[in-house]
Order: structure tokens, then sequence, then C-alpha cells
């Protein structure tokens, strides 16, 4: 039985943008941590997370660590139709009250199952470098987009306000957190481009190292 079950979103699936192809590929990069079993899942939302752990914990032993990174999805915006009407009120794909309430509710889940539960900060993204991506996959408008964001910036303002939630969260809850962020931003500074897929918002080879690293430095110690 694993000791540890890994179960978060593309981040730690170890999701990579191929450019040439304008396609994802997986690589289990977190494989490296001892007696682990990675169950990450792309697109996974808090919400979506939850429901994806309770099914898996019915069904398996119970592991003594479930290490979890959620809000990165949380924290995005339906573009599309903010695209389609971008005079509309549009929220976030998990409001932030709902977010923390979700996530407090899916650990106390955890810790009644005896399971110890860690959960990580969020990768680090770049704001344009995502909205060109979207704009460009999903074939939304960008005048359409900008008129509704106002600020290029507020997509990196929202994502890390998600993320500084995670910290308080981890803090009310007692629980262990694993601040990848931070150690991401550490090494790059403003530079974020050379820890990211040209997405912007998965971690490239680079960045993977580093968040590999944090976790097995915590895990090496518990």
């Amino acid at each position: 039985m694993a000791r540890i079950k890994i179960i978060g979103d593309s981040i730690l699936k170890g999701t990579l943008y191929d450019e040439k192809t304008g396609r994802y590929i997986f690589d289990n990069y977190l494989r490296e941590i001892e007696n682990s079993e990675n169950l990450s899942k792309f697109g996974l939302t808090v919400t979506k997370g939850s429901v994806y752990i309770k099914k898996i914990l019915e069904k398996e032993p119970v592991p003594e660590y479930l290490l979890m990174d959620f809000g990165g999805n949380d924290s995005d915006y339906f573009w599309e139709e903010i695209n389609a009407s971008p005079e509309s009120e549009h929220y976030n794909k998990t409001p932030s009250d709902s977010f923390t309430k979700e996530y407090v509710s899916l650990i106390n889940y955890i810790r009644g199952k005896g399971i110890k539960p860690v959960i990580t900060t969020l990768c680090i993204m770049d704001g344009p470098a995502y909205f060109n991506r979207f704009c460009s996959s999903l074939r939304c408008d960008r005048e359409n987009i900008m008129k509704w964001l106002k600020n290029i910036n507020r997509i990196e303002e929202t994502q890390n306000s998600y993320s500084e939630k995670v910290k308080s969260i981890a803090q009310s809850e007692n629980i262990p957190l694993i601040d990848i962020r931070s150690a991401m931003l550490s090494v790059c500074g403003e530079n974020k481009a050379s820890l990211l897929c040209p997405d912007g918002i998965h971690a490239n080879k680079a960045g993977q190292e580093i968040i590999l690293s944090c976790i097995k430095n915590f895990f090496m110690i518990h």
C-alpha cells in the first residue's frame, strides 16, 4: 500500500505543453517520491477533486498522507462565456468563499478517515502568456475579453489570491503546507517564463524539478 497518495490537478499530474504540436503531454515527475501513488487529474477543481477523492478512498486502502494542490482551476474563469457576453457579470469557476468552504470540508473528511492531509500553494503563472493561449485555443476575441478584464494583470492577481487562501486554510486548519510558489519565485524572480511552459500555467521541466524538490524534502522529514 502506498504511504502517500497524490491527488491534485494538472500541476501534480505532470502536465507539459508541447508548443510544436499544440498538445498537452503528461510525465509523472513525482514518481521519484518514495512509496507514493500519483492519481492526479487534469482540470480538477476542489469540488470535482472532492468527489474524485471520496470515490478513491471508498475503494482503496487509506494512505498515511494525502497530498493535494487545488486552486489553479478554481481561480480560472469561463472565458468562452466572457467572450460571448463581456458586459455581463462573471465569476471564478469556484467562487472565492465556496473555495475555502469546500477545501476545509474536504480536509475534515480526509482527517475523518485517519489520513494526514498536506496541501501546496499554487504554481506560479504568466498572465499574458496564458491570455494568449486561451484566446487562441478557445477562439476568443481579445478585445471582448479585455473589455471585461480591464487589466491583464487581473489574471495573475486573482490566481495569487487563491494561493493566499490556501495558505490561510493551512494555518486555520493546522495542516502542513508545501509552499511551491515561493520556492519557484525565489528562483525565477520576474522571469516566470523560465519555469513555465509557453501556455503560461504549467511548470516546465525546470519548474517541475523545483516542485519535486519541495515535496521530496517535506516527506524526507515526515
